[in-house]
C-alpha cells in the first residue's frame, strides 16, 4: 500500500519511519507477487477447459480475480471458510479447472437471463426483496417454515422446496433467487423495512419491525 495512500486512509499527515517504510515496501511487492503468480496459475488452468467452455458456448473469464475474488470467495464460501484461507491456500484453488467451469455456467446463464427473460419478469425479480420483506413483516414466512417442519413435510430438500413454493406465490421462475434471499436475508435492509412498514401502516396494519 503506498504512503500516500495511508493518509488519505487515515485522514491525517505523517511521516512514517524508514523501518515502516521498508516493512509496506515489502507488503507491497510480495502481495504484487502474488497477484501475479495467481494470474499465472489461472492462465494454465483455464486452457485445461477452455475447449469445454468454447464448445458449451460459455463465457470465458477474463483474469483470476473475476472468478475468485469477485464470485468464489464473496459468494461460494462462507464467512468462517473465508477465514481459513491464507497465500498458500488460494493458489491451490485456482488450480481446481472445476470452479471455473461453475463460474462460467453461473455468469452465461446470468447474462442470458437477463437479455432474454421478458419485462414483466424482471420487474418481478427487481422488486423481491421488498415482496419478501411485506411476507416477512405479515408473518407468512413464518407460517410457510412453520409448513415445512418435519411435522407436515415429507420431501428431501426442504429449503429448496420451500423457496420454489414462495416463487410460485410471487410468480417468479428462478425459485434459486429467493432461496438465496432467504438464506442470506439481505431483503431486510432498513430502507426495505422503512417502505414495508409504511405500505402497512397506510392500509391500517401495525407492523412487527422495530423503529430505527
Amino acid at each position: 500500500m503506498e504512503i500516500s495512500r495511508v493518509k488519505k486512509e487515515l485522514g491525517y499527515d505523517f511521516e512514517p519511519s524508514p523501518e515502516l517504510k521498508q516493512s509496506m515496501a515489502k507488503l507491497s511487492e510480495a502481495f504484487r507477487k502474488f497477484e501475479s503468480n495467481n494470474e499465472a496459475i489461472f492462465k494454465k488452468t483455464l486452457k485445461t477447459v477452455k475447449h469445454i467452455l468454447k464448445q458449451k458456448s460459455l463465457i470465458l473469464p477474463r483474469d483470476w480475480k473475476e472468478v475468485f475474488y469477485e464470485w468464489y470467495l464473496s459468494k461460494e464460501l462462507t464467512k468462517e471458510e473465508r477465514s481459513e484461507l491464507d497465500f498458500k491456500t488460494i493458489p491451490e484453488l485456482i488450480k481446481d479447472p472445476k470452479i471455473i467451469l461453475k463460474w462460467a455456467k453461473e455468469y452465461s446463464e446470468k447474462i442470458d437471463e437477463e437479455l432474454f427473460t421478458p419485462p414483466e419478469k424482471v420487474e418481478a425479480y427487481k422488486n423481491l426483496p421488498h415482496a419478501l420483506c411485506i411476507l416477512d413483516d405479515l408473518g407468512i414466512l413464518d407460517f410457510i417454515e412453520e409448513k415445512f417442519t418435519n411435522k407436515n413435510y415429507s420431501g428431501k430438500a426442504r429449503e429448496t422446496d420451500k423457496a420454489k413454493l414462495i416463487a410460485t406465490i410471487l410468480n417468479i421462475d428462478d425459485g434459486e433467487k429467493v432461496r438465496l434471499a432467504l438464506k442470506n436475508k439481505d431483503y431486510l435492509s432498513k430502507t426495505a423495512k422503512k417502505n414495508t412498514k409504511k405500505i402497512l401502516n397506510n392500509l391500517g396494519l401495525t407492523s412487527s419491525f422495530d423503529d430505527d
